[in-house]
């Protein structure tokens, strides 16, 4: 249904580009890099004696955006953005539920597409998000005793919502701060995220 959703909405915006044109109102494209402090409560399904145990872990990711805004009067803004995250460390959690034993959890990647409403207020763009994020997780449990259980790496989706800032720097440059989160309706995955970006419009 969320996919279905964010289809339509990108169809939509996309036919209605010459509209916006023949009003003078052009739409802008932009790329950027990405940083973001990643936050992830994962229940771990690897079958051990840790199963359903959830552990919360903090790491880095890096990863690039893209998308397209198209002003729609009033200082407003609609726009379609997506991009990928990956290169996270292992994030690991010990005794979690007997001394000596650890459980690993990894983001291979992160892939998120969505829709988003902003507000033009000088040099700055407040904004929010709704989106589909779908993560490719794996885990890892080694007991006190060295015997070692590992999960394939899975994919995992569920929607996102979000918002936060750019502020303009020049010369179609800009920088953003923008906070995410995400969680599946089973409860298995929740994920946090403080973003930093910094990019080009054209």
């Amino acid at each position: 249904m969320i996919k279905a959703v964010l289809a339509s909405l990108s169809c939509t915006l996309l036919a209605t580009t010459p509209a916006f044109a023949e009003d003078s109102m052009t739409g802008t494209a932009h790329v950027e890099g990405q940083l973001a402090l990643d936050h992830l409560r994962l229940t771990d399904q690897t079958g051990s004696s840790a199963a359903g145990t959830t552990t919360g872990n903090n790491r880095l990711l890096v990863g690039i955006g893209a998308g397209y805004d198209l002003p729609v009067g009033g200082g407003l803004l609609a726009g379609v953005d997506a991009g990928v995250m990956g290169l996270g460390k292992s994030a690991c959690a010990s005794s979690v539920t007997a001394s000596g034993d650890q459980l690993c959890s990894k983001v291979k990647r992160d892939i998120s597409a969505g829709a988003r409403l902003g507000y033009q207020a000088g040099p700055a763009l407040l904004f929010g998000r709704v989106a589909y994020d779908n993560s490719r997780v794996g885990s890892t449990y080694t007991a006190s005793d060295g015997t070692t259980v590992t999960t394939a790496a899975h994919s995992t989706g569920s929607p996102q919502v979000g918002g936060g800032v750019e502020l303009g720097l020049g010369a179609g440059l800009y920088g953003k701060a923008e906070y995410r989160y995400n969680t599946r309706s089973d409860g298995t995955y929740h994920q946090s995220q403080l973003l930093t970006g910094v990019g080009i419009k054209f």
